[in-house]
Parts: C-alpha cells; structure tokens; sequence
C-alpha cells in the first residue's frame, strides 16, 4: 500500500513550521529596548519608611486601593471588606467617583472625594499628618499642632477643621476654611492666616510650592495680608494701601538692600526704590511700581 505524497506533506507542515522557527528569527524591526538606568530606582516604594504610628483606612465608595510601607504594588478594599488598618508610610489611592476616609484617632482625619491620593506621615518624625500627591477633592480635619502637606507642598495648619481643598483646573488649588478657627497656610516666602469663611487660590508651580526657609539675616514685617521680609540699608514706609520701600544710607560699604514677598526677590542699590500696593485688592501688574531713582515724583 502506498502513501498519498499530499496527505503526506500536510502532515509534515506543522513539524517543518515549527523547525523553522528554532532556526530562523523571527523578531521584527525595531529589537527589545535596553536598560537606560540598570539597576533600576526603587520608585516610591521606599520613599516613605513605615512609621510607628497606625490609621484605619475605610472604602465609602469604589474604586480604593491601599499600599503598605515598602511595597510596590496595591490591594483592593471591597465592599466586604472596606477596612484597613495601616502605618504611616502607606499609600491611599481612591479613583474617579471613588471615596475613602483616612482615620487618624482623635478629631482628625482627611477624606477623599475622587480622584485623589496621598502618603500617611509620620509625626513621630517631624512629618506632616499626611502628604498629598493627588486631589480632586478632600476634606480636612486637625488638631492643635498638627499639619497638612498639601500638593506642590504647601503646608496647611489649624486647631480645627473642617478645611476643604478642591482641584480648580490643571493650575490652581482651592483652600475653603469650614472651621470656626484660625488656620494657617505656608506658600513659598509667605504664611496666610484663613479666616473662618475665607476662600484662597494658590497657583501650583511646576518647581513646587514648599515654604521656603527663613534666612537670619532678614527682618520680616507683617502687615495685614501683606508680609515683606528685608535686609540690609533699607526702610520700609507705610502709606496708605501700599508700601514705599527705599535704601538708605551708604550701600557701598553694607552692600545691596534686599526685599523679598509675594514670591518676588529684589535687590536695591543706593538710591532706587520700589513703591508696593495692596496686592489682595489689586492686580500684582498694578501693584508693583517699577524701580526708580530716589527724588523723582512718585
């Protein structure tokens, strides 16, 4: 009996396909990409060490994850099981329509509504209560001495809440004060003081918001809304709305005055001055007059 050549060759197909593919490569143009960085960062895994200090974390509404101090990947909280004890250190993600309430004992807490996220501090450590990373819109609660990192990296503090903080935008940051208490916001070189009912809008700036440290050297005057810290031969004039800010005598040996609010640093040789309006009634363009030598009219 004779085979079929046919029936033949369409058995041995699959075997002469697949004897071809140990010989032959198959990968196309362009190759497996390298390593740029080996070994690779941690990431943020090991960003914030666990702290001593423990919260409940607890799901109102999916979707929220949760991530333990130390590893790389998140877990769930389902609707049968919405609780999580965590340390500082640990990560709390909540989604678009998602909400999640971080305990910390006491009167405070903070909670999400959307798309919002952030790591547990560590006050133990000098930390902040709890850092932002992410917000669409959250609500604060604190005690007396505690603070809040909020994103970009002011810092929020009060004796109470509650203090809602809202997402305006790709560019700005909206902080309501809801208590009836005192609260107190550190943006750059300034320090707001939020009135109960008070509504402010910070920028948020690609090269962060974190208070910047005080320099011994300078003097700092508040006045109102308006906080100006200075160095050097100057003299400060209140009048009216606004401020006259000019150098007095001999520079050469002292060296510049330097005056530095409202996110702007200047330095002033003998004989310029600046005149500074209300920056809280006016806009920032019209409020800053530009430098001019000292005996001109103002």
């Amino acid at each position: 009996m004779t085979s079929n050549p046919t029936r033949v060759l369409y058995r041995l197909a699959p075997l002469l396909l697949l004897l071809q593919g140990c010989y032959i490569s198959t990968q196309r143009y362009p190759g497996p990409m390298a390593a740029a960085v080996d070994p690779l960062p941690p990431g943020t895994a090991l960003a914030y060490p666990a702290g001593p200090e423990e919260v409940l974390v607890i799901r109102i509404a999916d979707p929220v994850h949760v991530r333990r101090p130390g590893q790389s990947a998140s877990f769930p909280l389902y609707f049968y099981s919405k609780q999580a004890r965590l340390n500082a250190g640990s990560w709390v993600f909540s989604g678009a329509g998602g909400r999640a309430e971080v305990i910390f004992g006491g009167e405070s807490s903070v909670r999400f509504l959307g798309h919002c996220s952030g790591v547990v501090g560590s006050p133990s450590r000098d930390e902040p209560l709890f850092f932002f990373h992410e917000i669409e819109t959250a609500v604060i609660n604190m005690t007396t001495g505690q603070q809040v990192r909020l994103l970009g990296g002011a810092i929020l503090d009060a004796d109470e809440g509650p203090f809602v903080v809202e997402r305006e935008g790709d560019e700005i940051l909206r902080v309501r004060n809801r208590s009836k208490a005192m609260g107190r916001l550190a943006y750059l070189d300034n320090v707001f003081q939020l009135s109960p009912g008070d509504v402010i809008d910070l920028p948020i700036l690609e090269d962060g918001t974190s208070p910047s440290e005080e320099d011994p050297g300078f003097q700092t005057q508040t006045d109102g809304d308006r906080q100006l810290s200075f160095r050097g031969q100057v003299e400060l004039i209140q009048q009216g709305q606004g401020v006259l800010v000019r150098t007095s005598g001999d520079n050469e040996s002292k060296g510049p005055g330097e005056i530095k609010g409202h996110g702007l640093r200047m330095r002033l040789r003998e004989g310029e001055q600046v005149w500074i309006d209300d920056f809280v009634k006016r806009q920032p363009s019209e409020a800053l007059t530009t430098i001019r030598p000292t005996g001109e009219n103002e």
